[in-house]
Order: C-alpha cells, then structure tokens, then sequence
C-alpha cells in the first residue's frame, strides 16, 4: 500500500505521513512515561497531555504568542524536564 501511495503521491508525502504517524506513537510513548512519575502526570495536581511533534513533517500553522499562567509553567516546566532526561 505505502509503495502504491509513493507512485501516486511521491515520495516525500509518503514519508511526511509516516513521519506524522511516528510523532503520535511516540508522544503517546513519551505521555504513558511521564504519568509513570511520582505526580501520576499531573505536576501540581494539573493533568495535562503533551504531543511532541517534529517539524517539517505537519502542516505549516502560524502560532500566536502564548503566556501561560503560573500554574501551567510548573506543569510545563515538569514536563521539559522530563524530556530533557
């Protein structure tokens, strides 16, 4: 099926999408770890999910400027943390 969609579609589509598809098994991967630790996933009693997706392999979106609330940067700072390790 994949070597039929590269005929028809070309090469890079075909492994954009199956990059994409890569960056959710991962992130669910990375999510089950980080629920594994001893805040269960909610850092701050926050339950929170995280996808971590390469670039160049999703569609462009332009993205706004985002200030977080105190609350959220705890959580996202656990989890850049855990990422980093």
């Amino acid at each position: 099926m994949i070597a039929k969609l590269k005929v028809e579609c070309g090469h890079n589509i075909v492994n954009k999408i199956t990059n994409m598809f890569s960056d959710i098994t991962l992130s669910k991967e990375l999510m089950d770890n980080f629920r594994g630790q001893a805040h269960g996933g909610a850092p701050g009693g926050i339950s929170m999910s995280v996808s971590v997706l390469r670039s160049g392999c999703w569609p462009d979106q332009t993205s706004e400027a985002c200030t977080m609330p105190a609350e959220l940067s705890q959580c996202a700072k656990a989890f850049e943390n855990f990422y980093a390790n």
